[in-house]
């Protein structure tokens, strides 16, 4: 009875002796590459529909926003390049309804790339620290009013449709705790409550009227053909939320995952604020 008793206390021993090995043979620092699609949250997208609403009276990094209307009174002064445009209506005058702009704009799916830099104390705890950039683009249609064409001479109403584009970059940075649960030898479930700070920085915000594009973002110069006074300049917002996903280990430091995150961000855009849930889908490689 003693000798199995021996037996059984050595060979718990052995286990635990080699578990605790195997487990020590993840601790350490290992880096990521992450690539996957960011997917902003639709609540700033409407900064761009150039209604001007939420730019008034702001001049922000020597640039003044021009609302739709305001931007083509601009092109009306230069009356050659107004000519052209509408040349290609076959109209004598555009007008700008009051209700032109867009309402609900949305931002496209960007693609995103970031580094991932974490510190592993076992196989399933870590403390993690991401970042990632992007492109992202919001985007809708604003409509004119055509005046003198053939359908508006004939007493009906000649409204058409135009594209508008904001562009912003973005990068976001968080810092977090993972704590992973096995799923099997391989593979691993995670889930990693996060904090993080976001920059934001407004590219560019355009109107598509027939083969002529036109920025709605113009340098205080008195000139409208003159956009290049604008530096955009990077605001900074904080937030918080979680990443969660499945981890494939590929032995020690070595393992690819799959991941979902969502984060509720304050963003800043010029001088106006808004939060909002941004989500992102990523694969990220451990090396």
């Amino acid at each position: 009875m003693k000798a199995t008793s021996l037996v059984l206390m050595f060979i718990t021993i052995m286990f635990c002796g080699k578990a605790q090995d195997e487990m020590s043979d993840f601790k350490g620092f290992s880096f990521g590459l992450r690539l996957g699609s960011y997917f902003a949250s639709s609540k700033t997208a409407n900064f761009y529909n150039g209604s001007g609403s939420l730019q008034s009276g702001v001049d922000y990094a020597g640039v003044q926003y021009y609302s739709i209307q305001e931007r083509l009174l601009l092109v009306q002064q230069i009356p050659n390049n107004y000519n052209i445009l509408l040349d290609q209506f076959n109209a004598t005058g555009i007008e700008v309804p009051y209700d032109s702009s867009p309402l609900n704009m949305r931002y496209q799916p960007s693609f995103s790339f970031g580094l991932d830099m974490r510190y592993r104390f076992d196989r399933y705890s870590s403390l993690v620290l991401q970042f990632q950039s992007m492109k992202v683009k919001a985007g809708d249609k604003f409509t004119l009013r055509m005046i003198g064409t053939p359908m508006q001479i004939n007493a009906q109403q000649d409204i058409r449709l135009f594209d508008i584009v904001g562009v912003e970059q973005r990068f976001q940075l968080a810092l977090g705790y993972r704590q992973g649960w096995e799923i099997n030898e391989a593979m691993d479930f995670f889930f990693q409550p996060s904090i993080s700070m976001n920059g934001l920085r407004v590219e560019s915000n355009s109107i598509k009227i027939g083969n002529e594009t036109y920025e709605l973002m113009l340098g205080n110069t008195g000139n409208p053909n003159i956009i290049q006074a604008y530096q955009p300049r990077t605001e900074i917002g904080f937030g918080g939320g979680f990443y969660t996903g499945i981890e494939f280990q590929f032995g020690k430091n070595h393992s690819v995952e799959m991941g979902f995150s969502s984060f509720r961000e304050k963003m800043q855009l010029w001088e106006w604020e808004q939060a909002g849930w941004n989500k992102s889908l990523t694969a990220t490689f451990y090396y």
